[in-house]
């Protein structure tokens, strides 16, 4: 019967205690560098919003490249709506009073009108 196997059966444990492989240097080194490296970017991913800092290939990533895209369009689209607005204005006087002093005037005040246009 299976009591009387197991009753005749000796239960030995032995004491293993696994031992400590030893790893290269280079191999601590490189697991150091990856840590610090690892620490560091976990660092500037929670400080990002706070200290404003970038990183240090700022200039040549492509999301600031298309923010300077960006800006340079909505800057170019500022100075030809005040330039056509000064244009327009200038024109208009010049069309309907027929004197050239109050031109200058008409232009100024058609520039302001696009400045607010643009705003």
């Amino acid at each position: 019967s299976l009591e009387h196997l197991l009753s005749r059966t000796e239960l030995k444990l032995v004491d293993r205690v696994p031992r400590k492989s030893e790893r290269p240097k280079e191999l601590d080194e490189r697991l150091a560098k990856l840590r610090f490296e690892l620490e560091r970017k976990q660092y500037e991913a929670m400080v990002k919003d706070v200290s404003g800092r970038r990183n240090d290939n700022s200039l040549t990533s492509g999301m600031d490249m298309v923010d300077f895209r960006n800006q340079t369009s909505v800057g170019l689209n500022v100075i030809v709506t005040m330039l056509t607005g000064y244009a327009v204005g200038h024109f208009l006087v010049r069309t309907y009073f027929g004197s050239s002093d109050y031109s200058l005037f008409g232009g100024l005040v058609g520039l302001i009108i696009g400045l607010g246009v643009e705003a």
